[in-house]
């Protein structure tokens, strides 16, 4: 190993394989800003309890009833655990605490202001009442299993957490679980990085019916990018009291909380911002919070039960700014008192769509019963399902509805268009026209405008990429299919027959606002057996660029080619021949907006041609 700063007599070394009865003569020595390593198995067959003043209090064969927590505080200097290194004594892997001993703590113990811990492959396993791993400060922990076993018996004093009060961390490609009644997976965190992990608790059903586990309990300031968390259990909250957190490719699943209408996803306190999110299957308050920001964010089938106070897919007392968020096949079956979203304050929603079912005649914006501020700032959102007016509110509610209108379409979705480019709006199947930006009902999907690719969020269980996520890049599902605007149709006379001309479009969202609105209606209107006439309506310039030029763009499905920039016209043309083509290969076509600052906007929907 090398370590830049050190000296060889500075660090120390706990080989592997080797077992110590005592950890006294491995830290004797330990001066301020030396490394400890401690290799793998290390402690095969017996675990030592190290207390802060660093002697030896228990020597623990394996099985033993006693307290088998190595703690590392008052210890100077840094520590490296690397692979299962607490090992042995309860199912092979962690340590075993005497459910007797109700304020013990298990696994590692790391008091404060310890610092500079490496935690590399580790594996804890408690019982009741204890840790995996607690009181860590600054730590960073790598392919860790941090949790507990099932908890027995009486569970007034369960209250187990997979990693408790970490400070000034992070956690990468690690699994932590909680299980049992009060248990956290993590548990007072501040300012802790979580990258690609994996939370969960299981609730132990046992005597008292109040069974509140946390995934996240308490988080501060911190942030979680590609992390999935996942729960067996019932009224439960995924993540609780946050404050000022950040949740960037943040995937969220829940088996049966469907049968308990007080669960929550997100709950109470602080500023949220959800970036490139997902819920699946079901939930009830999916998002409540003092301020809340959803951006990139998608909902698949949430179930909205009855309850009798109502409930919300998003909640909160401060402003909501919502932005390229999409909540698909959402229930709201509520008893009559369904509402989509609920706030004291301003709201702000753009680019996004609310799929909704069972809404009756309820609400989609309700104020919360008064003293609203500004309830609107509503530009390109598309709903469906609702039989009343969208923007039905409570007394004292005021409503500022800019750049749209909104049509309760009968057979579902709604197509919003600005009224300063003089459109009319037009419900689904009509050939929507001077429409800047639409959706489709197969979701939301958005084009990167610097990587020719899509994200797709896939069935249960979720299989996150391994790069970390793009802020420009988007989500896309697949409902079912809509024939909406295709714009023509293309034949061709040879041996092949009839064009094949994309039936079922996925409309686009830009990812910002900022971009370049991108072409409607492209199709292909005429065909040879080399070549494919493309044509598109010219959108009217968004409102922070001006538009200059389209760029057409082609690949061959049958040989699986890559995307090719055929070439680009003015922003006058709206038809251009691509022509070289191979003949009898199925092609697929679609068009960008460029504008004057450069920006590309994302891909229109694609238009599927064979020759």
């Amino acid at each position: 190993m090398v370590h830049i700063g050190k000296t060889p007599s500075q660090i120390k070394h706990m080989g592997a394989g080797e077992i110590y009865t005592d950890l006294t003569a491995a830290m004797s020595n330990m001066d301020a800003g030396d490394i400890l390593v401690v290799r793998a198995g290390t402690y095969q067959g017996q675990i030592n309890t190290v207390w802060s003043d660093g002697g030896v209090t228990n020597n623990v064969p394996p099985g033993s009833a006693l307290n088998p927590t190595i703690m590392m505080s008052d210890v100077p200097g840094k520590w490296i655990i690397d692979g299962e290194s607490v090992r042995g004594c309860y199912s092979a892997v962690g340590a075993y605490v005497n459910p007797d001993w109700p304020n013990d703590s298990g696994g590692i113990h790391a008091s404060y202001p310890q610092n500079n811990i490496w935690v590399l492959g580790l594996q804890t396993k408690d019982s009741t009442n204890e840790d995996g791993f607690t009181h860590a400060e600054r730590t960073m922990f790598r392919w860790c299993i941090l949790g507990d076993s099932h908890s027995y018996g009486d569970t007034h004093n369960i209250s187990n957490v997979g990693l408790n009060r970490m400070q000034r961390g992070l956690m990468e490609h690690s699994f932590v679980h909680g299980y049992g009644r009060y248990k956290f997976s993590s548990y007072q965190a501040s300012e802790i990085t979580f990258r690609r992990c994996y939370t969960r608790y299981d609730t132990y059903y046992g005597v008292e019916p109040s069974i509140c586990g946390y995934s996240f309990y308490r988080a501060r300031r911190c942030y979680a990018q590609n992390d999935w968390v996942a729960d067996s259990a019932a009224s439960e909250w995924h993540i609780v009291d946050i404050a000022t957190s950040l949740t960037e490719a943040f995937q969220i699943a829940s088996t049966n909380a469907n049968d308990f209408p007080q669960g929550n996803k997100f709950q109470r306190n602080g500023t949220i911002d959800v970036w490139n999110g997902g819920f699946h299957n079901y939930g009830n308050a999916v998002l409540l919070a003092d301020a809340l920001v959803v951006e990139d964010f998608v909902s698949v089938n949430q179930s909205i039960q009855p309850h009798p106070t109502g409930v919300s897919l998003i909640t909160a007392r401060g402003p909501i700014n919502i932005d390229r968020v999409g909540f698909y096949n959402a229930d709201l079956t509520n008893n009559g008192t369904a509402v989509a979203i609920i706030s004291e304050r301003q709201i702000q929603l753009n680019n996004s769509i609310f799929d909704i079912k069972n809404a009756g005649t309820d609400r989609f914006i309700d104020t919360w019963g008064g003293a609203a501020e500004d309830i609107g700032i509503i530009d390109t959102v598309s709903f469906a399902g609702f039989t009343n007016d969208i923007l039905s509110l409570v007394a004292d509610g005021t409503v500022t509805n800019r750049n749209d209108l909104y049509v309760t379409a009968a057979n579902g979705l709604m197509y919003p268009t600005r009224l300063e480019e003089g459109g009319v709006a037009e419900s689904a199947g009509l050939g929507p026209t001077n429409i800047d930006k639409c959706i489709g009902r197969q979701g939301t999907q958005y084009g990167d405008p610097d990587h020719e690719m899509e994200t797709q969020i896939p069935s249960l269980p979720i299989q996150m990429e391994e790069e970390a996520m793009e802020v420009w890049r988007g989500y896309t599902w697949t409902g079912s299919n809509q024939t909406v605007g295709l714009g023509g149709s293309a034949t061709y006379s040879g041996d092949r027959g009839v064009a094949r001309i994309g039936d079922s479009p996925s409309y686009n969202i830009l990812a910002s606002m900022g971009h370049a609105v991108f072409p409607l209606n492209v199709g292909a209107v005429s065909a040879t057996a080399t070549s494919a006439r493309m044509s598109w309506d010219i959108p009217a310039a968004n409102y922070h660029a001006v538009l200059i030029a389209f760029d057409i763009f082609y690949r061959n499905v049958t040989d699986s080619g890559s995307w090719v920039r055929f070439a680009g016209v003015d922003r006058l043309t709206n038809s251009l021949i691509v022509d070289g083509l191979t003949t009898a290969k199925d092609y697929e076509f679609y068009v960008k907006s460029r504008h004057v600052n450069g920006t590309l906007s994302g891909p229109s929907y694609k238009v599927s041609v064979a020759l």
